[in-house]
């Protein structure tokens, strides 16, 4: 498994194109093979704004992301104050 983790600045205010942002990319992900979960999160006081998915493989995101990378890029663009911060991780499961 790995996770994603998708963080932009919209600035002070802007929590409804927060809102409608994660409404559109959650219709989108609702389709996506190998999704297991997806959550958006905020920080109104900072315009800090990001979601974190979790993936069944590597190979799962980067179809996700070769289908739909550039439609992020393309919204985010005409909203946010900085291009966002992908980072993606590998997920350990302990065996206990």
């Amino acid at each position: 498994m790995v996770v994603s983790l998708v963080m932009f600045n919209l600035g002070k205010g802007k929590k409804s194109a927060a809102e409608d942002l994660a409404d559109q990319f959650a219709m989108l992900h609702k389709n996506f093979k190998g999704l297991k979960s997806l959550t958006f999160f905020s920080d109104e006081n900072t315009g800090d704004y990001g979601s974190f998915s979790i993936w069944e493989s590597q190979e799962a995101l980067d179809a996700a992301v070769a289908n739909y990378g550039f439609d992020l890029h393309e919204a985010l663009s005409a909203v946010a104050t900085a291009p966002p911060t992908i980072k993606t991780f590998a997920v350990y499961e302990p065996k206990v």
